[in-house]
């Protein structure tokens, strides 16, 4: 008898997605400016509540290290973030948890 299959139906993601950030969350110690693009780069297609836990995730540490970075006494704001004004991330607003998401997109 075959098994039952559970598909899961709506908004997928890429790992391409998920490496992105992860790298972004490394790269925002030498280049906070390009780190801070990508991030946002992928906050504007993010639909996948699994992309949004991990994009705040990541985000909540990258603004905690730029918070720390800002306090030593060889932060420099300048070489740091070129003209640019240093920034943080804002959370995304997800819609419905990920239980939930799984829940409405299962096939029974």
């Amino acid at each position: 008898m075959p098994r039952k299959q559970t598909m899961i139906f709506g908004p997928r993601y890429s790992d391409d997605d998920l490496l992105t950030i992860k790298e972004s969350g490394n790269l925002v110690r030498w280049r906070p400016a390009e780190a801070m693009e990508r991030m946002m780069h992928i906050k504007n297609k993010a639909t996948n509540p699994l992309i949004i836990d991990y994009w705040n995730l990541v985000a909540a540490k990258m603004n905690a290290w730029l918070d720390i970075e800002e306090t030593t006494r060889y932060y420099n704001k300048r070489e740091c973030w070129g003209e640019l004004e240093p920034m943080r991330l804002e959370p995304i607003d997800s819609f419905y948890t990920l239980e939930q998401y799984v829940a409405l997109n299962q096939f029974v």
